[in-house]
């Protein structure tokens, strides 16, 4: 099912459809165990539920049900974290890299604190191009950072996204990006922030996710879509679901649909919101200056 900026929250035919999936897959493995075409759907079902290490098991059985299929290929490479076989043609899965313990513990204290400090500079997000930035919270809703409040945290925060960069960029398979300037936006999402289904220019986005423990909101996953890349044409029905573990960075490219599904606060405190610093990367030859 494709659809254009519709979140799969928001698409009933999407919704019943996911609601069916797990079960219609889980009866075709208890009748037929060697069932690819059951095995692709269980694996799907356990990557929109953010099981990778489920999803890589039933990723494997595909492949060897099916040897040589660029799709069960793709499919394992991203639940396993593996480096990136060809890319199969049409809608396909968005791979990622996901990075645990990205910052030193007194470093994960040190940008907390900061953003505590912070935060009557953070002003309601805005979206679109640079120039034409507005609010619209039909879109997103959260409140940002002013980049300027960032540079006190760039200086140690950028070179550790440079240090992961060779593996970022192997994996994911973009070699040549420019990374001799990286701004840096933190954003945090309260109770009802989200972020509607979307695309960005840039060849890598990154996101590094932060907040108090234990966490006192719920929701908030990072959600990657099965895209025909290049058409922003995407798959509501299927996604991969990345959760926002605290002091973890994940990096995919900007070309896939992505949305943050919404998030539930226990309090109105700052403090307790779904905290994230944001980055782009763009090719060395199509950096904007």
């Amino acid at each position: 099912m494709s659809c254009h900026g519709q979140s799969v929250w928001q698409c009933p035919k999407a919704r019943n459809a996911l609601l069916g999936l797990h079960a219609h897959a889980q009866g075709a493995l208890q009748r037929r165990m060697h069932d690819a075409d059951a095995l692709r759907r269980l694996g799907d079902m356990q990557r929109m539920s953010g099981d990778f290490t489920a999803a890589r098991e039933t990723y494997r059985r595909l492949c060897v049900l099916r040897p040589g299929d660029p799709c069960a290929s793709w499919l394992y490479a991203i639940a396993a974290g593996h480096l990136l076989p060809a890319p199969p043609m049409g809608v396909r899965a968005g791979p990622f890299v996901r990075i645990p313990n990205f910052l030193t513990p007194l470093e994960a204290e040190r940008l907390l604190s900061w953003a505590q400090n912070e935060q009557a500079r953070f002003t309601p997000a805005k979206v679109g191009p640079s120039g034409k930035r507005r609010v619209d919270v039909s879109e997103r809703r959260g409140l940002s950072a002013p980049p300027k409040a960032c540079n006190d945290i760039g200086a140690w925060f950028v070179p550790k996204i440079r240090d992961v960069l060779p593996t970022v960029s192997a994996q994911l398979r973009l070699q040549g990006l420019d990374d001799r300037q990286i701004p840096l936006t933190t954003v945090a999402h309260l109770n009802g922030g989200y972020g509607r289904p979307h695309q960005d220019s840039a060849s890598i986005i990154g996101t590094y996710y932060f907040h108090v423990r234990p966490r006192r909101f719920s929701g908030g996953d990072l959600l990657l879509y099965d895209t025909k890349v290049g058409t922003g044409e995407y798959d509501a029905c299927a996604f991969s679901r990345i959760a926002p573990t605290a002091n973890s960075a994940v990096f995919f490219p900007g070309a896939y649909v992505h949305e943050v599904s919404p998030v539930v606060c226990r309090t109105d405190r700052f403090v307790d919101a779904r905290f994230s610093v944001n980055f782009a990367l763009w090719l060395k030859d199509s950096a904007t200056a």
